[in-house]
């Protein structure tokens, strides 16, 4: 079965970063999919431009192949519900 990561670009006091948060919560994750929470007061802004992140919140869906190299798949950027999550996770099928 192929591996996804799922990574969460957010900062504090940024309430579509909390909506999507929430958001999340409500998504059962398949079991094939690692979530990773980023947040820019943790990891800095360079961390955030490395991973091409320009704008919270942010979602990215990588596939891990088999040297265990991560590939983009799908990127969300802006507030997401729990319907646009899912929707990204389709990928992961």
């Amino acid at each position: 079965m192929q591996q996804y990561i799922l990574e969460f670009y957010s900062k504090g006091q940024c309430s579509p970063c909390a909506a999507t948060s929430f958001a999340l919560q409500a998504v059962e994750l398949p079991p094939n999919v690692a979530l990773e929470k980023f947040k820019i007061e943790l990891q800095g802004e360079n961390f955030f431009r490395s991973a091409g992140v320009q704008s919270t919140p942010t979602l990215v869906l990588k596939r891990v192949n088999d040297e265990g190299q991560q590939i983009e798949v799908k990127r969300l950027v802006g507030r997401a519900n729990a319907d646009d999550i899912k929707q990204l996770l389709e990928a992961t099928k």
